[in-house]
């Protein structure tokens, strides 16, 4: 492992709660991976400016999950689908800092590389996959997951959340950012500033749009989607 980072195709094993605290700018997916896992992720894109988009990967398949195979690596050490062993890409993505990645390493958790072609079938698989991740039962429940969204795409969508807070609530907000040590922008893809964030302005939109007469399951989806979110995503926060 280098400090410039990993190139694309590399298998890594992280340390989630590493990874999901990271001090390093990194963007988490709407349902990240729990804490407390070590968890083979595979570098999807290694951008300019020292930032890397990552994805999980899982032992639990699914109809809409892309089985990536052991023919696939062009480097291997050792068990990683490995003895009848077999993993599925997740659906999701972290985008961020090398920084983050390289810190949450575990000892001896690198070494493994899918060839440039099986990148790009991932790569494809997930910006073609179908809507059964969009909406899926999940514990008796529909999860809406996000799209895997740009910079620039996160940058308006926290600019967005901003522009609509009260000037008390972008008071709060830029006081807890200092007090936690983080800057003023940036935290969209931090889900512990960034959800109660984004239902305070859910909920001033929805008022807007009462107001101008709409009824309140429609002001909750028109709301919903200036800020880039399912309307049920938000609303399952609520309950």
């Amino acid at each position: 492992m280098t400090e410039a980072g990993a190139p694309a195709g590399a298998v890594w094993y992280l340390d989630t709660t590493r990874l999901n605290h990271s001090a390093a700018t990194v963007q988490l997916p709407e349902s990240p991976v729990p804490d407390g896992e070590v968890r083979p992720f595979v570098c999807l894109r290694a951008a300019p400016g020292d930032r890397s988009t990552w994805a999980p990967l899982t032992s639990q398949p699914r109809p809409w999950r892309l089985e990536v195979r052991a023919e696939w690596l062009v480097e291997r050490r050792g068990s990683f689908l490995q003895g009848g062993a077999r993993s599925w890409l997740n659906g999701q993505t972290y985008v961020g800092e090398d920084e983050a990645f390289r810190d949450a390493v575990v000892a001896g958790g690198e070494g493994n590389r899918f060839s440039a072609v099986a990148v790009e079938r991932m790569r494809a698989h997930l910006q073609g996959q179908p809507s059964r991740d969009d909406a899926r039962p999940v514990g008796g429940r529909v999860r809406h997951e996000a799209p895997v969204q740009a910079p620039g795409e996160t940058r308006d969508r926290e600019r967005a959340i901003w522009d609509v807070l009260a000037a008390d609530e972008r008071a709060a907000l830029a006081l807890l950012l200092e007090r936690l040590g983080r800057a003023p922008t940036g935290w969209y893809g931090w889900l512990l500033i960034r959800r109660p964030a984004e239902l305070l302005a859910w909920r001033a939109l929805v008022s807007q749009a009462e107001r101008r007469g709409m009824t309140r399951r429609a002001a909750e989806d028109a709301a919903a989607g200036q800020l880039g979110q399912h309307p049920d995503t938000l609303r399952s926060r609520l309950r």
